[in-house]
């Protein structure tokens, strides 16, 4: 039994060799972020987390849950890297040494199905070409970010996810096996809920099996496309509706635009498919023909009726629906137009394929002019897998959904509509026999709907566009009954000529709504009230500073946007070609926002422009540049700034996965350059050219020591920090974050010298924050509060002062410039500081105790008084101002109002043994024995005497 196991084993490293040499070396190389401790931001996921630190009981809390909470703001939905975290701890507890661990397995695990990824894309490749393509990729220093911050594990899962989603996409896409696609979704969704950054893959995956295994003939990616957009567009819950749509019609138009030869093909049958409109034409068969088609919603009706030539008539449809706010009349006129071809069109496979998409283009309508945004994309996807699980012609059950919303009042009706549409599909076939009476039944209902819709003022309560539904199925399976054309025809044709107009005011009232998008300032994305989907469960809201992000009022100027963009994406080109030196940050003013003519905006453009060049130039010359340029151009571009502000402009991690692009363009060019076969199945390592070989072998040893060197720069926060700094002066938040870490640090330091040397190296580096961006009010503020635990108080005014000056509503800075210039002795100047403070946050009851403690050493007692009856006054909860007066009240020898005061404030103060003290003395002298009795109960109760 133990042979057969060990030959098992030894079969494996025999067969898999080439992987196993990969992972050992990979391993090798990262294997030094095991001694690491924690890093920069690692508390989001442990470090006490409130969450994970509960274990495996708290995962239906992190599905509730938002990613980062705190008291006034909270952002994105990533409940997968919480939940594996939570995982951890169960059974390991916090440990940075365990985290690293795991992140390392992870890592591992995406390498190895990177390489059997590259191998389904690559099927006629080199195994060894692919393995230099996976090796380059595993080791370029940027992702050590990635790998030795425990943070950056959702990193890791989001493209682990998707490669695997990927993996399934393909199998989907080459073989029969329809149930794959519902595998990728999964996948996918949990790629998403890991970390939306790998969004490009929506375009990514089908693209690449469309080019890379040559499926311009197969419908299938474009169908994954679309599941894939749908998804995703559920979980960027901080696009706005309008944003939404555009993903999703955005992917499809570039994913169709790759099935250039299908519409070269179906181009050309167009106009001899027109001219053949008034006989019947011949049905054309899926089994015979490629199965092409481009669009968006509309489209997949072409795969339910097997049309595929109507490009034309589709991709208008599409851009018709994106900007009828503005061609609402173009639409009504299209509209119209489709009526009369189906009424009166002598071809009925014609007339069905109008009515289909007519239909379609109604409900995307309906759906889109409605209120209700949240069941939107839950609608569409259920839609969409209905179609995708059982392809069927169109029948009038498909339109009993559109009475639901109707019927059922809410989100309610929406949410139920579309299951019931999907279900539809299975009773399709089953009910042709009773034509006669459906088509009657559905003209009858159709008119009833129709007519509140136009004689009474609620027409919005029943949507014209379900009467429109209803007449033309009706047209539908009603014209093979007659041979010629009846009043029937003529009479719905009227009302739906009518429902049309109706309509037509509906949308007009109701479109500008649905495209309104609210930019707030200040935010990592554009934040709408209306229209992301719920999805998430707390409001989603990222405050992104000026020094993280340059541009004050996002999104405008564009021209700002635009040359910000071209500054980062420089940037990561360079990053990606010489991964030297690295950064935890960079922000303002590391990265700027440049003059549109300047040098390096220019370069930028031009840079890029030769990729785009390249990438088609080596098309058919060399896949591996062409590929590994336009995958690593797509990936790159959500980052790029230009779309929605990014905190820090850019970061090493967001490289991750573009840098499988520029491995595959390195290979490329290796292999042009040594005119390597890419699909020479003998070829090995020690079988290349030395060139090659020590050409390769150069950049992975680089990249090896690099990562090696990069990997301890992270061993903590500390070490990170002050490793960095040096290679990113001009980085004002870098600055920022080293200064506050080694003032937290000093705190931690007992020796009075040493905390004292750390501290003053905070103030340097709070000082050059303040430098480079002067309207820095946290480092300003930082800056001041060490000032004043170094003892230096006038500095410290100074700063608290410059604070205030660059926001009048923050008093904290006055409140602690007062009690500096109480250091200094300087009462009247710290007597106007806490007045300021007090105009400006009335709440600040201890502003107020200062000013009256002023007063009172001043011996201005009724002015002392006088200024904690007004701190009671607003903040009657508060006791501490009644305490004072009565402590006034007894130095001035008024014992009487003294004692009014204390018994007012001891009820809200009952476990102040002080107090209670007072008042027992002050009765007992009195000779009141029933008060100080009870007093001196409330003392033994609380153990301040036996």
């Amino acid at each position: 039994m133990a042979k057969a196991s060990s030959v098992s084993t030894s079969s494996f490293f025999t067969k898999n060799k080439l992987l196993v040499a990969l992972l050992g070396i990979v391993f090798l190389v990262f294997a030094n972020t095991l001694l690491n401790d924690y890093s920069m931001d690692d508390e989001i996921v442990t470090i006490h987390h409130p969450l994970t630190s509960k274990g495996i009981s708290a995962i239906p809390e992190i599905l509730k849950s938002p990613y980062f909470k705190a008291d006034i703001y909270s952002y994105e939905y990533r409940p997968i890297v919480h939940i594996s975290f939570a995982i951890e701890h169960q059974f390991f507890g916090e440990s940075a040494g365990m985290s690293h661990f795991v992140n390392l397995v992870l890592y591992l695990i995406l390498i190895a199905v990177s390489f059997s990824l590259l191998k389904q894309l690559f099927p006629l490749a080199n195994e060894y070409i692919l393995g230099s393509v996976t090796l380059l990729f595993a080791l370029h220093p940027a992702h050590t970010e990635v790998v030795a911050s425990i943070k950056n594990r959702d990193e890791i899962f989001a493209l682990l996810f998707t490669f695997l989603a990927f993996k399934e996409a393909i199998k989907f896409s080459l073989t029969k096996q329809w149930w794959r696609i519902f595998s990728m979704l999964l996948l996918f969704n949990l790629a998403m809920g890991s970390k939306v950054t790998v969004l490009p893959f929506v375009v990514v995956i089908p693209l690449s099996i469309i080019v890379l295994l040559k499926q311009q003939h197969n419908v299938k990616p474009l169908l994954a496309t679309l599941g894939l957009a749908l998804f995703a567009a559920f979980w960027i819950e901080t696009f706005s509706f309008l944003q939404q749509l555009y993903l999703v019609l955005g992917s499809l138009f570039l994913v169709a635009a790759f099935y250039y030869e299908a519409i070269y093909e179906y181009g050309k049958k167009i106009i001899s498919e027109l001219k053949k409109e008034t006989t019947a034409s011949k049905e054309i068969s899926l089994e015979t023909e490629p199965k092409y088609f481009i669009g968006n919603f509309t489209s997949l009706a072409q795969v339910v009726l097997k049309y595929k030539w109507w490009l034309l008539v589709i991709a208008v449809l599409n851009i018709v629906v994106l900007v009828f706010g503005a061609l609402v009349w173009s639409l009504l006129a299209l509209m119209a137009l489709m009526i009369l071809l189906i009424a009166f069109s002598k071809s009925e496979e014609f007339r069905k394929l109008i009515v289909l998409l007519f239909i379609v283009l109604s409900f995307e309508i309906y759906l889109l002019s409605s209120t209700n945004r949240d069941s939107f994309w839950l609608n569409i996807g259920i839609l969409y897998a209905g179609l995708a699980w059982n392809l069927r012609l169109i029948h009038p059950a498909m339109l009993i959904p559109f009475l639901i919303p109707t019927l059922l009042k809410g989100k309610y009706g929406y949410a139920f509509a579309l299951p019931i549409f999907s279900l539809a599909f299975f009773w399709a076939e089953s009910t042709v026999k009773y034509r006669r009476i459906i088509s009657y039944s559905i003209i009858a209902i159709a008119v009833g709907l129709l007519l509140p819709s136009v004689f009474t003022a609620d027409a919005v309560e029943i949507p014209p566009q379900i009467a429109l539904a209803f007449l033309f199925v009706a047209l539908v399976f009603f014209s093979p009954i007659t041979k010629q054309i009846s009043t029937w025809r003529y009479v719905t044709v009227f009302f739906t000529i009518v429902a049309i107009a109706t309509q037509f005011t509906f949308i007009r009232e109701n479109y500008k709504s649905i495209f309104n998008t609210n930019y707030s300032r200040n935010t990592q994305q554009v934040v709408s009230k209306t229209a992301a989907p719920k999805i998430v469960p707390t409001a989603s809201y990222r405050p992104v500073e000026f020094a993280e992000y340059p541009i004050a009022e996002y999104p405008k100027p564009f021209d700002k946007r635009l040359s910000l963009s071209a500054s980062a994406l420089l940037k990561y080109l360079k990053l990606t070609v010489l991964p030297y030196p690295l950064a935890f940050y960079y922000g303002y003013k590391e990265i700027e926002v440049l003059p549109l003519t300047s040098f390096p905006v220019i370069l930028s453009f031009l840079l890029h422009l030769v990729l785009v060049g390249a990438a088609i130039y080596y098309f058919k010359r060399s896949i591996f540049i062409a590929f590994g340029i336009g995958f690593y151009l797509i990936t790159i571009s959500p980052f790029s700034t230009l779309f929605y502000p990014i905190p820090g402009v850019i970061a090493d991690r967001y490289l991750f996965a573009p840098t499988l692009g520029w491995a595959f363009v390195v290979v490329g060019i290796f292999t042009l350059v040594f005119k390597v076969n890419l699909n020479e199945k003998s070829l090995n390592f020690s079988k290349f050219q030395p060139k090659l070989k020590y050409g390769l072998g150069i950049i992975l040893v680089c990249y090896s020591l690099i990562s090696i060197a990069r990997n301890s720069d992270w061993k903590d926060k500390l070490t990170l920090f002050e490793t960095d700094i040096k290679h990113i002066d001009n980085s004002a938040q870098a600055h920022n974050l080293l200064a506050f870490k080694l003032s937290q640090t000093a705190q931690t330091i007992p020796n009075l010298q040493e905390r004292n040397v750390m501290l003053e190296k905070a103030v340097y580096h709070f000082r050059r924050a303040v430098e480079i961006w002067p309207d820095f009010l946290n480092a300003t503020y930082d800056m001041g509060r060490n000032l004043e635990q170094l003892g230096r108080l006038n500095e410290a005014v100074a700063a608290y002062k410059s604070a205030f000056k660059i926001d009048s509503t923050f008093s904290d800075a006055l409140f602690r410039a007062g009690i500096c210039y109480e250091g200094l002795s300087n009462m009247d100047s710290a007597a106007i500081c806490y007045e300021k403070v007090v105009q400006v946050n009335p709440s600040n009851v201890t502003a107020f105790n200062n000013l009256s403690f002023l007063y009172f050493k001043d011996k201005n007692y009724n002015k002392a008084v006088e200024v904690s009856r007004k701190a009671y006054t607003l903040n009657p909860t508060s006791t501490d101002p009644l305490v004072n007066i009565g402590k006034i009240y007894i130095n001035i020898n008024q014992g009487d109002s003294a004692l009014y005061y204390f018994e007012k404030a001891y009820p809200l103060r009952a476990n102040d043994s002080g107090l209670a003290q007072i008042l027992y003395q002050m009765w007992n002298e009195k000779g009141n024995t029933q008060k100080s009795d009870f007093y001196l109960s409330e003392l033994r109760k609380m153990g301040a005497v036996r």
